[in-house]
């Protein structure tokens, strides 16, 4: 019975990850996390986008403690540590993940490479990353507005303005 409980919460996590768009930036990684851990992962993006990044960090590292193959809380949390000021905080879990790379979806490693470049203040390397990001979800939402808004921040307007376009 334990087995299928556990098949059971997978299932039901990988579904509620499910998000075509990827509206949030983060995508669903490639073990579907526990539903309590996505559930806490939720809290924490809801806490990213009213700005309580601290807050965030707190429901991303509990989502971690439900489920430490569940991997977007860990990349989302680059972003919550960047916002702060706290580059070497980011640079710590970038090193984390980066030894974990083959388990990030493509979407999510060039996401976290864009946020672990501008932690290091390279701006042609976050540029690169959007892109890519780009490349491999052409018709994600979120995707396309990081490129156009990196292509304005490379002094790109025309470019930039045609993805806007693309919204």
């Amino acid at each position: 019975m334990l087995a299928i409980d556990a098949i059971r919460t997978r299932v039901i996590g990988a579904l509620a990850s499910m998000n075509p768009t990827e509206a949030g930036g983060i995508v669903s990684a490639d073990a579907p996390p526990s539903f309590a851990a996505y559930r806490e992962f939720l809290r924490g993006e809801e806490e990213f986008s009213r700005g309580a990044f601290e807050q965030s960090i707190v429901h991303d590292r509990n989502a971690l403690a439900l489920d430490s193959n569940y991997l977007a809380p860990m990349v989302r949390m680059v972003y919550a540590h960047f916002n702060l000021q706290q580059c070497a905080q980011a640079e710590s879990l970038g090193r984390v993940l980066r030894a974990r790379r083959d388990k990030l979806p493509a979407y999510e490693g060039f996401y976290l490479d864009r946020g672990l470049a501008w932690c290091a203040g390279d701006v042609n390397a976050a540029y690169r990353a959007a892109k890519q990001m780009l490349a491999v979800s052409p018709h994600a939402s979120y995707a396309k507005y990081i490129a156009a808004r990196s292509a304005y921040l490379m002094n790109r307007p025309l470019e930039a303005v045609e993805g806007l376009e693309r919204l």
